[in-house]
């Protein structure tokens, strides 16, 4: 890109000038100094100047002092400087910080100030003449090439002022924009990109039919990190169906594996709706673990075949050479009723997969994890495979709560909705005692 000394200096004040159009929807704060002017930019929650109006006509307002206002929709605060090094080349700082949906009043005698409250600071954006464009931490330290993606946060005018300004004509901005789809490329490298189509054969380094561009950007995204894991011939299933999925995620090249096993698990899903969902996720999972391509096309009966095909391959490659061991979480406390029985030993587990035919047998890193334990109960005429979790409780005076994951008869079949309730009560029973022993145990 060309040098232009001028660049940031316009880039500052188009920022300015913008946001000084529409006083109703933002409100703008300006110090000047020899080498640094800055601008606070406060976008207004809708109905912010209604109730503002309203303090207006309060009686008696001396004897309020800081209101501390709540709104149903959100406000941000955006800094802007244009500052000077010592060469005297000038740059912008952007500071970008998180929604909030509180404001700051302060009402006195013959004054009246408010502001929106700062939230968390998101992106600090360092823009220099150069078009060199950088993103810092929070203590200025240390420095990476600014991405579309980091502008997730910012509001729609700011990122459309960034990225215009490094598009170079391209318009496929707009389509990010539009779509709210913020993926982890370089904003330098806004203008090698024209369509759909081609940014996702430069991304994937796969050839792509022309109908990807009617696709919306997350579904694509999502199909080109799953069709490394289905059967070759089946990909252009992938691109040619237009339903969408509900599937939303950030888009990143370190989590691509995990994108493609949730959009498959969905996509197959929704092909089979009467389908056991865990036998589904099962069979995902497992296929990918053994690097066996997974037939998006199977329907009810057949993912039912492959699941319990790949279930004794995955047990045996889960329990290689490792022992059981729960380790110190709340989970080892929980003591249930005698027709309860935790499974302790990997022997157990395989034990209790073949009985009942599922896939508990490969649990045994789960467990070792402390993210589960498994019980088996004869309960209402049913042989139950039970796994229960725990996460932290959003309760008051209360740490951890437990819940019953799974609770499968043979084949993953649901159990009777009494038999579960009851599971569910024994669970809750007991889980303060497990949490109290288990406080004890790690003071």
């Amino acid at each position: 890109m060309n040098n232009d000394s001028f660049f940031c200096e316009d880039l500052y004040y188009s920022l300015c000038e913008f946001f000084e159009k529409d006083p109703t929807k933002y409100r703008i704060k300006t110090w000047d100094s020899i080498k640094d002017t800055l601008t606070v930019v406060e976008i207004l929650p809708k109905g912010f100047y209604d109730v503002i109006n309203n303090l207006n006509g309060l009686q008696h307002k001396e004897y309020l002092s800081t209101l501390k206002l709540g709104f149903n929709d959100k406000g941000q605060q955006i800094v802007i400087r244009l500052r000077e090094n010592k060469d005297g080349a000038k740059y912008v700082v952007l500071k970008v910080y998180s929604k909030t949906n509180y404001a700051d009043i302060y009402v006195g005698k013959e004054t009246e100030q408010w502001h929106i409250i700062q939230g968390s600071l998101k992106r600090n954006v360092l823009i220099y003449n150069s078009k060199d464009i950088y993103i810092a931490n929070s203590k200025g330290n240390s420095f990476y090439s600014a991405k579309v993606s980091d502008f997730k946060y910012a509001p729609i005018e700011i990122s459309q002022f960034i990225l215009s300004r490094y598009s170079e004509g391209s318009m496929i901005w707009k389509d990010f924009l539009s779509e709210s789809f913020f993926p982890p490329i370089m904003v330098n490298e806004l203008s090698q990109h024209h369509n759909k189509k081609e940014f996702f054969e430069k991304q994937f380094n796969v050839d792509l039919p022309n109908s990807v561009n009617k696709l919306p950007f997350l579904k694509t995204y999502a199909a080109c990190c799953a069709k490394d894991y289905i059967i070759p011939e089946q990909i252009p299933f992938l691109f040619y169906d237009t339903e969408e999925i509900d599937f939303d995620f950030l888009p990143n090249k370190r989590n691509k594996k995990d994108i493609a096993a949730k959009y498959l698990k969905l996509y197959i899903r929704r092909k089979n709706m009467t389908a056991n969902k865990d036998v589904i996720s099962d069979y995902v999972d497992f296929s990918m673990t053994l690097k066996e391509p997974i037939d998006i096309l199977a329907g009810k009966k057949k993912i039912s075949e492959y699941h319990n095909m790949l279930t004794d391959r995955i047990i045996q490659k889960a329990n290689h050479g490792k022992k059981l061991v729960i380790p110190e979480t709340p989970l080892k406390y929980l003591t249930l009723p005698k027709e309860f029985h935790l499974l302790t030993t990997k022997k157990a587990l395989m034990f209790e997969g073949k009985r009942n035919h599922n896939c508990v047998g490969a649990y045994v890193n789960i467990i070792n994890n402390g993210k589960c334990v498994v019980y088996a109960a004869d309960i209402n005429g049913e042989h139950l495979t039970i796994d229960i979790r725990y996460k932290k409780s959003r309760k008051k005076n209360k740490t951890y709560d437990f819940y019953v994951n799974q609770c499968y008869t043979t084949y993953n079949k649901n159990c009777k909705q009494e038999t579960l309730r009851y599971v569910k009560e024994c669970v809750e029973r007991s889980s303060d005692k497990a949490i109290e022993k288990y406080t004890v145990a790690i003071a």
